[in-house]
């Protein structure tokens, strides 16, 4: 077989024979077919491998953010590339999740001891790893900044509580019920998102966001308002009452709540976790199940005894995922 060098390139052959000088007819138009062939599945393999990992992004609702990463192997079972892309993904997986939620708390048992007794520590490993799972890092952050920003406002002029008996249990390390109580629809969010059933994501973003800026409200206004508050009114009446009287409520407080619940979701809306129209819900939605919250507390709280202040929490926060998912759905 003779083939001129001169001709003979990517993408074909002009001369091709064999012997003395003998063509081979439509030899070049079949090898050029063939290169052809091989360029157009690189190319789709290209296109399959930039879909799946990450280098694009997926919308949700106009939003765009990194595409969950996976691969699949011929067994079928998905196991998550070990790259920093799935860490950063929208949605990573349970892999991933429960993964780098039980690095954080082994480097962080004993900064996370200080703030949770050992139940609360298990139990809120749980919340991280769903949070982690269904709304990647970003998600995850808005959990560590609730829990730093409300065990700090919890231990605040500690003395001066203790001294006027409206401090919290255990020097304010949070249980199991403190956890449930904080994270319970954050929780219900977070694992409606994993499941396969037809939910949209975003609007499950949105009551995850509300449910923690609601509760970190709550926590930032009644800790403020119990050390700071000058006069106090209850939520029903406005009647003037005790420092940590159940129901109870703060101008200096009630600010200190809408500050808290503003720079969360606004942090959540700079990572482009939300737009300017699930920041408003979010916001909206935590201020409206904070006023509910103080009701019940002046209303039922004294007079049913399964109502505790976890219960109360949990209806809390319950309530401002499904205030700000409702809104989101509406407008």
């Amino acid at each position: 077989m003779i083939v001129n060098p001169m001709t003979a390139g990517h993408g074909g052959l002009s001369t091709v024979s064999f012997g003395f000088g003998r063509q081979v007819p439509g030899l070049k138009k079949a090898v050029q077919q063939s290169v052809a062939q091989k360029d157009a599945v690189l190319h789709r393999s290209i296109l399959v491998a930039q879909k799946n990992l990450f280098l694009p992004y997926q919308s949700h609702n106009d939003q765009w953010m990194p595409r969950r990463t996976c691969i699949v192997p011929r067994s079928g079972v998905s196991i998550p590339p070990l790259e920093m892309s799935s860490l950063l993904a929208s949605q990573p997986g349970p892999w991933v999740g429960i993964a780098a939620n039980t690095l954080v708390y082994i480097l962080g048992n004993k900064v996370l001891l200080r703030g949770l007794t050992w139940e609360g520590y298990y139990s809120s490993w749980v919340l991280g790893a769903l949070s982690f799972s269904a709304f990647g890092v970003y998600g995850y952050s808005v959990v560590c900044l609730y829990f730093i920003v409300g065990s700090w406002v919890t231990k605040l002029k500690m003395e001066v509580k203790e001294k006027e008996g409206t401090a919290e249990a255990r020097g304010g390390r949070r249980g199991i019920g403190s956890v449930l109580g904080s994270g319970v629809a954050g929780m219900a969010c977070a694992a409606l998102a994993l499941s396969p059933l037809p939910l949209e994501y975003t609007m499950l973003q949105v009551g995850f966001l509300a449910s923690f800026c609601s509760k970190l409200s709550d926590t930032v206004s009644s800790e403020i308002g119990k050390v700071y508050g000058r006069t106090t009114y209850l939520a029903t009446t406005f009647a003037p009452v005790l420092r940590g009287t159940e129901g109870a409520v703060s101008a200096e407080g009630t600010l200190a709540g809408v500050v808290a619940s503003v720079l969360l979701s606004g942090y959540a809306f700079l990572v482009h976790m939300i737009d300017i129209k699930g920041l408003l819900c979010v916001v909206s939605a935590s201020l409206i199940a904070n006023y509910i919250e103080s009701v019940i507390g002046a209303t039922f709280q004294d007079t049913i005894p399964w109502l505790t202040n976890n219960v109360v929490n949990m209806i809390q926060i319950t309530l401002a995922s499904l205030i700000a998912m409702g809104l989101f759905f509406a407008f």
